[in-house]
């Protein structure tokens, strides 16, 4: 990814976005979401998939945060975040 980036930042002729989400969840949109330039927002620790791809629109459509890499995240509840939640996640069906 830094590396990505590097390339991007040389890279005067495009008009670019390397959006940063936090670990992705399949859950519905909600358009209540943080986002940062610098870090993960404070508290933050997932992105859901649904949420991403509205943010990714918006920037590619309103030309926003161009030239940047923005971190996108939202608080969920503890239940969606605990360390057996994630591994559920991670094992196959």
């Amino acid at each position: 990814m830094g590396e990505m980036e590097r390339i991007l930042r040389v890279c005067e002729d495009i008009d670019w976005t390397a959006v940063r989400p936090g670990w992705l969840l399949d859950r519905p949109r909600t358009g209540d979401f943080e986002i940062s330039l610098s870090d993960f927002p404070s508290g933050t620790f997932r992105t859901r998939r649904a949420d991403l791809a509205q943010f990714m629109l918006d920037c590619a459509l309103e030309e926003k945060h161009v030239r940047e890499c923005p971190f996108i995240a939202r608080k969920e509840s503890l239940a969606l975040e605990t360390p057996p939640a994630l591994i559920e996640e991670l094992l196959p069906f």
